[in-house]
């Protein structure tokens, strides 16, 4: 029952949290020094966003210079929406990434690097000390808090654009779904996902593993509270609110196993029955939400797609040029047919 438990949870985080192990190249590494090649990432990981922006720049304006049908600002809006794409994806990558040259648990008096055990923590002298100052720190301000900041910041200044075809077009990413008082709730979302990296970081200044999980229990009551709170989808449209329901129960799941794991740090007052029974009602849970969540998924994707069909098909009917009458039709029939004929334009 461990045995299986441990293997659902690390192949299902993988899946469900793809962002976090999109780009670890560790494989690459494992000839060089721990401390170096986990160095070597850090610097990669710190100018991964700038070359992702760079890639995508260069990547469009050749699509238009080879393809002239697209437009000048149709271009611009894919450019965007492929940056804030991989922003979005890249995002808890990079703030692992980032915690991860703080991760130092104490053995004995000193502290020592995760990474590499080797290699001691927060020595002025020393070559950690010199990376947190060039490295950390600014991923922290710029990438940890500046991000989400940005991007919140940026969709309250532009509130009354939030449906226009361009600025949905190009960040629609970040809002969609929730209503437009709560266009920002992706902050909240963000900060999240940091509270439990963070927990998971300096939990090993804490020593005890149970603490840690009593401090993710406590992350995930609170989100539960501002998610039951703060209402961020639209309660009167049907398929918001099953949105909203869906958060839920993932945050109730979420709660429920933290809460069950706990239960492996009792000891023997717990027999081995009831951990059992926790272990295949904990993933049950979570198989069943993931097969829902999938279902739903699908099921809303080949609707869409029908939809966009008939959109199409409806464009293509409207927009078919009705032939003028010619040779010795009175004049009523011409009228009808021109008539007819601007109003095929109009639509």
């Amino acid at each position: 029952s461990f045995f299986f438990s441990n293997f659902r949870f690390d192949s299902f985080g993988t899946v469900g949290s793809a962002g976090t192990t999109l780009l670890l190249p560790d494989c690459e590494l494992s000839d060089m020094d721990p401390a170096v090649a986990f160095y070597f990432k850090q610097i990669f990981f710190t100018f991964l966003l700038p070359i992702v922006i760079l890639v995508c720049v260069i990547v469009w304006s050749t699509i238009r210079c080879l393809c002239k049908t697209i437009t000048k600002e149709k271009c611009k809006d894919y450019l965007i929406l492929s940056i804030v794409l991989l922003t979005f994806l890249l995002y808890p990558t990079l703030v692992k990434m980032t915690l991860s040259m703080l991760r130092c648990p104490k053995i004995g008096t000193k502290f020592y690097l995760m990474a590499s055990l080797q290699e001691e923590c927060f020595q002025v002298q020393g070559e950690h000390f010199k990376y947190v100052l060039m490295l950390t720190i600014p991923q922290i301000i710029i990438y940890i808090i500046g991000l989400p900041l940005a991007g919140t910041i940026h969709l309250i200044r532009n509130k009354k654009h939030l449906h226009e075809e361009h600025f949905l077009m190009r960040y629609g990413l970040l809002y969609l779904g929730y209503r437009d008082e709560r266009a920002w709730w992706e902050l909240v979302i963000a900060f999240r996902k940091v509270a439990i990296v963070l927990i998971g970081t300096f939990g090993t200044f804490l020593g005890v593993v149970d603490i840690q999980a009593h401090l993710a229990l406590l992350v995930v009551f609170v989100s539960i509270a501002l998610h039951l709170v703060g209402k961020p989808f639209d309660m009167e449209k049907p398929k918001s609110k099953f949105l909203y329901n869906l958060e839920l129960v993932a945050l109730i799941i979420c709660w429920m196993t933290f809460w069950g794991g706990l239960l492996f740090f009792l000891g023997e007052s717990v027999s081995n029955a009831v951990k059992i029974l926790v272990t295949v009602c904990i993933v049950i849970g979570n198989m069943v939400f993931l097969i829902v969540a999938v279902f739903v998924f699908g099921k809303e994707s080949i609707r869409e797609k029908k939809l966009n069909d008939i959109k199409k098909k409806e464009i293509k009917d409207t927009t078919k040029i009705v032939p003028l009458q010619s040779g010795d039709d009175d004049i009523n029939k011409q009228g009808d047919s021109n008539q007819s004929l601007e109003a095929s334009w109009d639509i």
